[in-house]
């Protein structure tokens, strides 16, 4: 930046501050001669004030300086002054002309990308592509440009394996490969408007690798042995690692191993034998299992010095099970774990042991829809949910306890189609005026336990008991509490006149709650609740010539509380 100057015979300094207000600023210092004066400041110098201490210095005895943190990218004030280095007063006139920007960096931003795709029949696949933009790049739409130069690669393969086996195998492997990099130098400091001297000081790498490979057999053999092992198997594996610097964290790194593998034994046909004129099926229609196992870890040091690590090894099993034994009797068992390996891992034979299990799901449901008589539709139905929760805080070595909840619902549905019936008795007068007669029945309950010290008992797990019947780790704060709830309710109607019905129904609700030191509990009754309804009141005289369709309603209830 440049200014033109005009002096008095006075001995003199010239005086300019610019930045954002009076309390963050640049000032410049320059000596005033007789006469015109050409005053230059360096920017990229006077920047400098705010970066190490040799260019902070050189910068002030260049008679720069600054106070507060201003910027370059937000100028909002000058001052323009002179300063008396004497003692004795002077006067005279000062001349200030052309405020300008001289030699503006003028930098070309450039932008490319190259991709590579190439493909060998049908068993190997191979792409890449490099992708650089420049620090004064900037699209149509932009006015500036990123400040750093960014480029990236990426290198990916994919092979088929089993192209290289016997197509009556019936398998399939895929194989697979990518590489990845990203490099971004900054041509600032961080939130600043200091140009830095070795922009590879502040630089963000990212580097990462992917391998991943899998198997499935498709098809069914004829060989018994394969037809029960490997037809039913499949499997992943996969292989992630990353490592990486930026300013804030100098170096870090991270790595996961991840493997899979389930094995299906569900029947491939319904296998039945009759008993009674009923069909009773002896085999589940599904039977799954499968595992996961996952070894991942990460190390980063700040830039302080500091490290950070961190280290997950699990393993999670899902077992799954459906069995319809009778048609409209059905019953589904879900089991999910946790389980940590980073302790307690024994892999012997002799003492076999799979970590410490952290997490447990369990889910168990009953239905059941007979289909007779035909008068009558029913559907009961037993839910249960199980959840447990290993504490993740350690005392002596060992885990305080294991935190369980159970949650139940019976439910029961009926429809008693009363004109069928009585129709069937040759009643089909009565039939005619009668609806059928719906009901339900509901029982929910829940229980929520803290610092059991076992598994609870299976009774309880299946929400058939609401004590766990184990002991409990006394330190635990938590409350045990559970709840409880009932509902009922019956439903029917009676057609009064062609066109006038009436419905009538009764209710039934209990709720309930409980912990060591309270109780609370609530009930509602309905009797009766009454619904008379008048369809096609458009029919008569004096509403024909009003209304196209009319009718009336009209309701009561009574509802006792306690």
């Amino acid at each position: 930046m440049r200014v033109f100057v005009h002096g008095g015979p006075s001995k003199t300094n010239f005086l300019i501050r610019f930045g954002a207000d009076e309390n963050n600023y640049y000032q410049a210092l320059a000596p005033l001669r007789q006469g015109w004066n050409d005053i230059a400041i360096d920017l990229v110098r006077i920047t400098q004030l705010k970066g190490d201490q040799a260019d902070s210095l050189r910068a002030a005895q260049m008679g720069y300086s600054l106070k507060g943190n201003p910027s370059l990218s937000s100028i909002k004030r000058f001052e323009l002054g002179i300063i008396n280095p004497g003692t004795e007063p002077i006067s005279g006139e000062i001349w200030v002309d052309e405020l300008r920007l001289t030699h503006p960096r003028n930098r070309r931003g450039i932008a490319g990308r190259v991709s590579v795709d190439t493909k060998f029949a049908d068993f190997l696949s191979l792409s890449g592509n490099y992708s650089r933009k420049a620090s004064e790049f900037h699209g149509l739409r932009e006015k500036t440009g990123s400040g750093s130069d960014d480029s990236s690669q990426n290198l990916r393969a994919d092979l088929r394996v089993d192209k290289f086996l016997p197509v009556g195998w019936g398998v399939s492997i895929p194989l697979g490969f990518s590489w990845q990099k990203s490099l971004s130098r900054p041509r600032l400091m961080p939130f600043s408007d200091v140009v830095l001297s070795d922009p590879d000081k502040e630089r963000t790498v990212n580097r990462r690798k992917t391998l991943m490979v899998s198997f499935r057999k498709q098809g069914t053999a004829a060989n018994p042995f394969v037809r029960w092992t490997l037809d039913r198997m499949s499997g992943n594996f996969s292989f992630t690692g990353q490592q990486g610097r930026s300013p804030q964290i100098p170096e870090s790194s991270s790595w996961s191993y991840r493997g899979a593998f389930s094995y299906d034994l569900s029947p491939r046909s319904k296998k039945s034998f009759t008993i009674l004129k009923r069909k009773l099926y002896y085999l589940p229609s599904k039977l799954t299992f499968s595992a996961t196992a996952d070894n991942s870890g990460s190390r980063s040091q700040n830039q302080y010095g500091a490290w950070t690590r961190r280290h997950n090894f699990t393993l999670n099993q899902n077992f799954s099970l459906n069995w319809g034994l009778l048609k409209g009797l059905s019953w589904e068992y879900t089991l999910k774990t946790k389980r940590d390996l980073r302790t307690n891992l024994d892999l012997s034979l002799q003492n076999l042991r799979l970590g410490d299990e952290v997490h447990r799901d369990q889910t168990v449901s009953v239905n059941f829809r007979p289909g007779w008589p035909d008068w009558v539709q029913q559907d009961y139905s037993y839910r249960t949910t199980y959840t447990e929760e290993s504490r993740s805080r350690f005392q002596a070595g060992e885990r305080r306890g294991k935190d369980a909840q159970v949650k139940g619902t019976l439910s029961a549905r009926f429809t008693l189609q009363l004109p069928k019936l009585l129709n069937s008795i040759k009643l089909k007068e009565v039939g005619s005026k009668v609806q059928p007669l719906s009901g339900s029945y509901s029982y929910s309950h829940s229980s929520r336990d803290f610092g059991l010290l076992r598994h609870p008992c299976i009774g309880y797990q299946l929400g058939f008991s609401g004590k766990p019947k184990v002991g409990s780790d006394p330190s635990v704060s938590q409350r045990n509490s559970s709840s409880s709830s009932r509902k009922a309710d019956i439903s029917t109607g009676i057609k009064l006149l062609p066109r006038l019905n009436l419905k009538a129904k009764c209710g039934y609700k209990y709720s309930s709650s409980r912990t060591s030191s309270s109780f609370i509990s609530s009930r509602t009754i309905t009797v009766p609740g009454l619904t008379l309804r008048w369809d096609g009141l458009e029919r008569l005289f004096f509403l024909q010539s009003l209304t196209r369709n009319s009718n009336l309603n009209s309701s009561y209830q009574r509802e006792l509380f306690k």
